[in-house]
C-alpha cells in the first residue's frame, strides 16, 4: 500500500510540474506565492517526496492562484 501511494504522490507531482511549466513559472515563483512554502518544498512536492494530496485547503487555493487555474483543476490532480 505505501508502494501505491507513493507512486501517486509522484504522479500528482508530475502533474503539478507539468502545470507550473506550462504557465513559465520557476519553483521559487510558485513559493513566493504559497504561504508557508519555500523552493525546496515545491521541488519535494514536484518529486512526490511530499504528498500534495496532503497540503492544506489554504495552500491549494493559493497554489491554483499561483498558478492561474482553478481549483477543480487542482482538484483532479490531488
Amino acid at each position: 500500500m505505501t508502494t501505491e501511494r507513493n507512486a501517486a504522490a509522484v504522479e500528482r507531482g508530475k502533474k503539478l510540474r507539468e502545470l507550473r511549466l506550462k504557465r513559465g513559472l520557476t519553483q521559487a515563483q510558485i513559493a513566493e506565492r504559497v504561504d508557508g512554502w519555500n523552493q525546496s518544498r515545491v521541488a519535494s512536492f514536484e518529486r512526490g517526496d511530499s504528498d500534495l494530496a496532503n497540503a492544506t485547503f489554504r495552500s491549494v487555493l493559493q497554489l491554483s492562484s499561483a498558478l492561474g487555474c482553478a481549483v477543480s483543476k487542482l482538484a483532479k490532480i490531488i
